[in-house]
């Protein structure tokens, strides 16, 4: 029979040491797998919505990995990282080669929002995008890496999200986001 969290911590710090500074816990608030196409109108894709007062202290944070593919056309393709309703990070996507014996070009971001005081945030954003080619040799294009500071309102749910624009539906999909909390 699995041990009580209470326990689980103990042990857990029991084996980490008697040092001055308690570790942090990790823990999965959200895993979604269901593809979403990104529609023409709106662009939403996949949400989270944060609980309020969910992020009640400084250095508590939260971090998302979002990722998905791409339709291998020539139209525009942006897609955006959203938090509480504020544009992260928007980047246009590259068009991946035309061929059928290529893999599929994929993106993801990778965020870190941690909150660093009243309705204040920092937000560590990464996005990458891999190129179609053969399974083993792939072009990756690591867009950007960006810092921002951020004011949304942690007594109010905060709704996290993914959204695209697009010309045509089916041009960006997203496969997956993954929410953590770090407290």
């Amino acid at each position: 029979m699995a041990a009580d969290l209470t326990t689980r911590l103990s042990n857990f710090l029991t084996v980490l040491g008697t040092g001055a500074v308690a570790p942090s816990l990790t823990g999965i608030l959200s895993v979604n797998t269901t593809a979403v196409i990104a529609p023409v109108v709106g662009g939403e894709m996949m949400t989270y919505t944060l609980p309020a007062n969910a992020l009640a202290s400084n250095g508590q944070a939260l971090r998302v990995r979002a990722y998905g593919t791409i339709a291998g056309n020539i139209r525009a393709k942006t897609i955006q990282f959203q938090w509480g309703g504020t544009n992260v990070m928007s980047q246009v996507l590259l068009v991946p080669p035309l061929s059928s014996n290529l893999q599929p070009a994929q993106w993801f971001f990778d965020v870190l929002i941690v909150r660093t005081g009243a309705a204040a945030q920092t937000a560590v954003t990464s996005f990458h995008q891999l190129l179609g080619g053969v399974a083993w040799i792939r072009d990756e294009v690591v867009a950007r890496d960006i810092i921002a500071t951020l004011a949304a309102d942690e007594t109010a749910s905060i709704v996290v999200r993914c959204v695209a624009v697009v010309t045509d539906e089916g041009d960006v999909t997203q496969t997956g986001m993954i929410v953590e909390g770090l407290l």
